[in-house]
């Protein structure tokens, strides 16, 4: 399985946090200005990062910025979305800046993914076993955060450290690496759906991802959420009208509820999915305004065809529901 830095970027869509953050001043459109402001950016933060390889003895390349190749990348025509991208594979290094905002999007390593998944790299008969603990691992990403954004922004709590596998060449592994997630939260602890940090880590070579997702745009909320029952009530209407949604009824034919759920308070952006024609018709609609909504999984039966016994699956119905009025605010299909 290969990696790709485009499909890292796409992960992990660009940064916009309240405070001092990573970031080098945009205020003219002049592109070579911005260029040149972003290579000085990108020099700092390598500086940085050098610093921290040699203090945790990481065997890893980080070459100067000056030898990394420039451009804008123009493949997003909305001007908000363009990047400035310094470095690529060949490079081994790559850093990608808002063209707009100046704030750095995203970190990769190439040398270091290649040492550990690439040609070449070591295969094993066994998933590996990590020597660091959660906590080290959660120290060095937080170390890795504050070097590349200057601090840890204050409204991202640690939602997941993992060492995982992702990578095979079957039926050997290739060595694990460390998956951190800081999650943004509001004031009153309610996780982000899309809105967060990602930091992969190799133990050996060190640093290999850095991505950052934080443009929401959120009001706190000051009333109390609805009760869940009543969230849960209201969406089971909207869920089976999910079901048959034109874009995907093909997918959940003799498919319904099977009055199994879970629910709980999550910070969404809307998609009101039930409006559009296709799920990128509605993707595209979304805006960066973002609600309190209690989001309601619905698992899944399908009818057999002939005894009409219901059998489970692992199939979902994802409904989002307003955490302050009730109004249906979209949802996913897993």
């Amino acid at each position: 399985m290969d990696r790709t830095h485009n499909a890292f970027v796409l992960q992990v869509a660009p940064l916009i946090v309240m405070g001092a953050i990573s970031s080098f001043a945009t205020a003219a459109d002049d592109v070579s200005e911005q260029q040149q402001r972003a290579s000085a950016r990108a020099g700092q933060l390598r500086e940085r990062l050098v610093v921290l390889t040699r203090k945790e003895g990481f065997d890893t390349i980080l070459r100067p910025v000056s030898q990394l190749p420039v451009k804008i990348d123009d493949a997003n025509s909305a001007q908000e979305s363009r990047m400035l991208l310094l470095g690529n594979e060949s490079s081994e290094i790559a850093f990608a800046f808002s063209a707009k905002t100046g704030h750095l999007n995203s970190f990769f390593n190439w040398y270091a993914a290649h040492q550990c998944s690439g040609k070449g790299a070591p295969l094993y008969e066994q998933p590996t076993k990590p020597k660091w603990s959660k906590e080290e691992a959660e120290r060095i990403a937080k170390e890795c955060v504050t070097a590349l954004l200057d601090v840890i922004p204050p409204n991202v709590v640690v939602g997941s450290v993992e060492y995982l596998h992702p990578f095979r060449e079957m039926p050997k592994y290739y060595v694990g690496e460390w998956y951190i997630q800081l999650t943004r939260v509001d004031a009153n602890g309610h996780p982000f759906d899309e809105d967060g940090i990602t930091v992969i880590l190799a133990e050996k070579h060190g640093l290999i991802a850095v991505g950052m997702h934080m443009e929401s745009e959120y009001a706190e909320v000051s009333v109390d959420p609805i009760a869940e029952k009543r969230a849960v009530s209201i969406s089971e209407g909207f869920a089976k009208k999910m079901l048959v949604w034109k874009p995907e009824k093909s997918y959940y034919l003799e498919h319904e509820l099977s009055g199994e759920h879970h629910a709980r308070l999550f910070i969404v952006r809307p998609n009101y999915i039930l409006k559009y024609a296709s799920i990128a018709d509605a993707v595209a609609a979304q805006t960066r305004v973002a609600r309190l909504a209690w989001e309601v999984r619905h698992m899944l039966v399908r009818r057999d065809a002939k005894s009409r016994e219901a059998i489970p699956t692992n199939r979902e119905v994802f409904v989002w529901i307003d955490a302050t009025t009730g109004d249906y605010l979209g949802g996913d299909f897993k």
